[in-house]
């Protein structure tokens, strides 16, 4: 049996802001059942670290772009 590749189930638009500093690093709006925009804040963060939390929980289904997913 073979493994066939599914395309990405949900978009991720990443944005770096500044949030407070007495909350958590990273924070996500989704906007449709498919698409959500995560902010970070780059004090705290990279977008190659938020990647890597995304995909540790949604795994092959979710693909990322820069800003608000259209």
């Amino acid at each position: 049996m073979t493994a066939t590749a599914t395309a990405p189930r949900i978009t991720a638009g990443l944005i770096n802001v500044t949030l407070p500093d007495d909350g958590p690093a990273m924070r996500a709006t989704w906007i449709a059942s498919d698409q959500v925009v995560v902010g970070f804040d780059p004090r705290f963060l990279t977008a190659e670290l938020v990647v890597m939390v995304l995909q540790s929980v949604h795994g092959d289904a979710i693909s990322f772009v820069e800003g608000v997913p259209r």
